[in-house]
């Protein structure tokens, strides 16, 4: 009698199911986390002739195109005594993290089809460790954007120190990553289902750059909106405000550059983290349900 009352206790977690423990095994598998997210990084580079620096080149080729179009062309910028690059480059590495963070947590039931189907594990540290994953790769593009400066000054230019504030920048990161991930887990239940929202999400991603303040600003909007009717210099502004990452790119290119043309905008801001909040909850609540099928459809 008495080794029976030894026996260990089974516990059996279901897919999508309401169990506590679903929730505190994301903290006990931390470590598979940990594991996870050092081997999405290495494996992404493994075998290449650059390494890392592959994670330089899309936010620098979006700062090139983006200074070409917007800057050289629609002379956008003009009045800003930062270098019109960095500003750019500045608004692009929100705009890429969240972009990265989005498509990988899509695409998670289909990356990590393979692992989901042999063990269990808490299946939210799939997208949680891509998402530490882009967090990294942004860190070293984060670097980057003070080797430019140094650069740029060394040919004759300005030198722009940015400002104390710029600190608060890092910590912001996560909050941009967290959107990113659970817009994606949102979006994943009906990839598995509809696999044409896997070739639609980077289009959208490619054309939602443009509805941000990565290479502009709501005066530059406004102003160029100026003699093109009153439709569109009322739908515009409010697609601006209303965009999730708007807030947050404001605000980082705030933190970042000193310039009278970067204000802080704490409705902007609040109005980010409110869509945090609702895809937080979309994001978690359909993930979990699209748990106990998804092995029929990938």
């Amino acid at each position: 009698m008495a080794s029976q009352s030894q026996q260990p206790k089974t516990v059996i977690i279901t897919a999508g199911g309401k169990d506590f423990r679903y929730w505190k095994d994301l903290w006990v598998y931390r470590g598979l986390m940990t594991h996870m997210t050092r081997r999405d990084f290495t494996v992404r580079y493994k075998q290449t002739f650059i390494g890392v620096a592959w994670s330089l080149i899309n936010p620098l080729f979006t700062m090139v195109m983006a200074t070409l179009v917007f800057g050289v062309l629609a002379g956008i910028g003009e009045g800003i005594a930062i270098p019109y690059s960095i500003c750019v480059y500045v608004g692009g590495l929100p705009w890429g993290l969240f972009a990265r963070c989005l498509s990988q947590g899509s695409n998670t039931f289909i990356t990590n089809a393979a692992l989901m189907k042999k063990v269990y594990y808490p299946r939210l540290i799939s997208p949680l460790s891509s998402m530490l994953s882009a967090i990294v790769d942004t860190l070293i593009s984060y670097a980057m954007l003070f080797v430019m400066i140094g650069l740029y000054a060394l040919r004759g230019g300005s030198v722009y120190l940015p400002p104390l504030r710029m600190l608060w920048s890092l910590p912001l990161l996560l909050p941009i990553a967290l959107l990113g991930t659970f817009v994606g887990l949102f979006l994943a239940s009906f990839i598995i289902r509809w696999r044409d929202f896997a070739f639609a999400i980077p289009v959208i991603l490619q054309l939602g750059q443009f509805f941000a303040p990565v290479s502009y600003t709501l005066d530059d909007l406004t102003s160029r909106l100026a003699g093109h009717g009153p439709l569109l210099q009322m739908l515009l502004p409010y697609v601006y405000r209303l965009n999730p990452m708007t807030g947050f790119i404001v605000t980082f290119k705030w933190l970042l550059l000193d310039d009278p043309a970067f204000t802080f905008e704490p409705l902007y801001l609040a109005v980010s983290f409110g869509w945090l909040a609702i895809f937080l909850v979309l994001g978690v609540w359909r993930f979990r349900k699209a748990e106990r099928s998804f092995v029929d459809l990938v």
